[in-house]
């Protein structure tokens, strides 16, 4: 979140205001990215840089994101911001406008035929000179000159709260695609959509570059660039070959009369580089026509990393099972011996006898002496 004293303040001809450059960078495209994503790239090196980047100081009253959407007679932040609201939520949005709505008594709302637009003070801002009023609170809108302290803090509170957008989460995807959207449909026309940007020609290359710096220029100033295209499309070189790609570049920087496209060219040629591979003169070699052309090195091939073989385990036969003994049935247990019983002979009962009947005698004779 940003806060009033990160807002600078710019001048630009007859314009001033306040200006947040943006903390939000947009990615730096490669080679293998689509061309919009580097076109949004290219575009936004010169524009700010910054998703968040928004600024009051020129004719577009109030710019916003990467590539400066202007609302002024467009109405493109209103439905940039309208966008926002419904895929990330609209009470998001209102939270983060509500310093500057408060301050100037006004709305953010979807209007009957479904499109986001402001209110001011109860009527809806569908009007340049309503849109003046609304942001910058009289008529004057950003004139050189026009600015009291009240009217300096509404501006910067409106910069403010428009870069503070971008912290809703989400949000910055939905610029991307919006600003992809409209890349093409919204900044070219005529011929040189129908002939430049016709389906089959080229995105690669001094082609693909030509058509980048094109729209970002375009960006800025569409009806310039569609103007000079016509005049400069017929330049005595081979239609779409590196020297018909730079002379056109040549002439429509050089005579386009925006005064700030010499600076932009410098800024956007190392992202050119980057995203089509080729070396665009600068712009003092520009003008010299002090270039040389040389072709895009190739693409890297593609490191192609083999799969490693997945080896599979040798099939080893199961082992056939071992014959299996048939084991015989445990013998059933022995009954105990009997108890040997020894059975006297004949013998034997005759020394018995002859025992007893001497004990006999023995006790008679015991018997027979105690009488005497």
């Amino acid at each position: 979140m940003i806060q009033l004293s990160q807002v600078r303040w710019n001048t630009y001809h007859n314009f001033e205001g306040p200006v947040f450059a943006g903390n939000l960078p947009v990615p730096t495209a490669g080679r293998d990215d689509p061309f919009h994503a580097k076109v949004l790239s290219i575009t936004a090196a010169a524009e700010g840089g910054g998703f968040n980047a928004t600024q009051m100081w020129d004719s577009g009253l109030l710019s916003v994101g990467a590539i400066q959407f202007i609302d002024a007679g467009s109405f493109n932040v209103c439905n940039l911001l309208g966008e926002v609201a419904e895929r990330c939520g609209a009470h998001l949005v209102q939270e983060k406008l509500r310093p500057a709505l408060d301050m100037c008594d006004a709305m953010f709302f979807r209007a009957g035929d479904g499109k986001w637009r402001f209110s001011h003070k109860g009527a809806t801002v569908n009007t340049n000179a309503a849109q003046k009023l609304l942001y910058f609170g009289d008529a004057s809108g950003n004139k050189l000159g026009s600015y009291t302290d009240a009217k300096r803090l509404r501006v910067k509170t409106w910069v403010v709260c428009m870069a503070n957008v971008w912290d809703i989460p989400g949000s910055t995807d939905v610029q991307t695609e919006f600003t992809l959207r409209n890349l093409k449909n919204g900044f070219v026309w005529g011929n040189l959509k129908a002939e430049l940007f016709a389906e089959g020609v080229g995105e690669d290359g001094y082609v693909g570059a030509t058509k980048a710096m094109l729209l970002a220029y375009a960006v800025n100033a569409p009806a310039v660039v569609v103007k000079m295209y016509d005049s400069g499309k017929a330049n005595g070189k081979a239609k779409f070959s590196p020297e018909w790609c730079l002379e056109l570049l040549r002439h429509v920087v050089l005579n386009g009369g925006i005064d700030v496209w010499k600076s932009r060219w410098g800024a956007k040629l190392p992202f050119v580089e980057k995203a089509f591979g080729v070396k665009l003169p600068t712009y003092a070699q520009l003008a010299a026509r002090s270039w040389a052309v040389s072709e895009p090195p190739p693409r890297p091939a593609p490191v192609v990393v083999a799969p490693e073989p997945v080896i599979e385990p040798e099939s080893i036969p199961e082992p056939e099972p071992a014959p299996v003994e048939p084991v015989a049935p445990p013998p059933s247990p022995e009954p105990p011996p009997a108890p040997i019983v020894v059975a006297p002979t004949a013998n034997g009962y005759a020394r018995m006898f002859e025992a007893f009947m001497a004990f006999v005698k023995m006790l008679l004779d015991a018997f027979a002496r105690a009488k005497r």
